[in-house]
């Protein structure tokens, strides 16, 4: 789904945080991961060094499959994002 509609959706389920992957019409270098807030804000710079600051110092918690949180298929979401606009 399109960026702004992972942003709305991680507001509207009241998620902790959403990621939108970048890829499709972006050269390879360009290709990212986009963070997002419970607000359905993209990270500040300062909560954006603070993710980095965590990784660097291997201060993530790393889940396998089994233990990862479920899938949520939304197929109405961008639907949703133009009704709401």
């Amino acid at each position: 789904m399109p960026t702004p509609t992972v942003q709305l959706m991680t507001r509207m389920l009241r998620a902790s945080g959403g990621i939108a992957i970048t890829a499709s019409h972006n050269p390879p270098q360009w290709n990212a991961l986009k963070f997002v807030s419970a607000r359905g804000l993209f990270l500040t710079k300062r909560q954006g060094r603070k993710v980095l600051e965590r990784h660097d110092r291997g201060a993530f918690r790393h889940a396998d499959y089994a233990h990862q949180g479920p899938a949520i298929d939304l197929p109405g979401a961008t639907a949703a994002h133009v009704a709401a606009i």
